[in-house]
């Protein structure tokens, strides 16, 4: 069993192999269709991290503070840089859009921060990843965009309400 203190320790080096892979990644001379996919999915790599350190065979719980915190702001500038790889191919409205979504998330981030209360992730979904992808896609905005947010926002209740109540 690892102390609190031990949990904490590995899941910063989780954050911060997180961000050299992100570093890597967007450093690498790769096209777009590649790196892009491989920016965003790379937020499985601070759990992974983690559970190397710890030696833990199972799921890591993603539900403790620091992790939330730290894995929320990584979420963030990881848009960040897909944006910018991205962002001569968007639309204004679809940049809009996507600022809207990470600014939504932030606001969560923040509000998490002042309440550590995970349930508010409830309410500031975190649907950026999904419009990225939507767009990626060659989708306009549409409906369907909605549908794909609909989605999204059934998965943070369960995840952030149903499964800690």
């Amino acid at each position: 069993m690892i102390t609190k203190h031990q949990l904490e320790t590995y899941t910063l080096y989780g954050a911060i192999g997180r961000v050299l892979i992100l570093l890597t990644i967007h450093n690498l001379n790769l096209p777009i269709k590649i790196k892009f996919p491989l920016l965003l999915f790379s937020d499985i790599c601070d759990t992974e991290i983690t559970r190397y350190f710890t030696k833990s065979e199972t799921y890591l719980d993603a539900h403790t503070p620091l992790y939330q915190i730290l894995d929320k702001l990584l979420d963030l500038l990881t848009y960040l840089v897909v944006w910018n790889l991205v962002k001569n191919k968007l639309t204004k409205s679809e940049t809009y859009i996507i600022f809207g979504t990470i600014l939504l998330r932030l606001i969560g981030v923040l509000a998490y921060i002042s309440k550590n209360k995970e349930e508010i992730y409830m309410y500031f979904p975190d649907l950026t990843r999904e419009t990225l992808i939507f767009f990626a896609l060659s989708f306009t905005i549409s409906p369907l965009l909605f549908v794909v947010w609909f989605g999204k926002i059934i998965f943070e209740y369960y995840w952030h309400y149903k499964m800690l109540n």
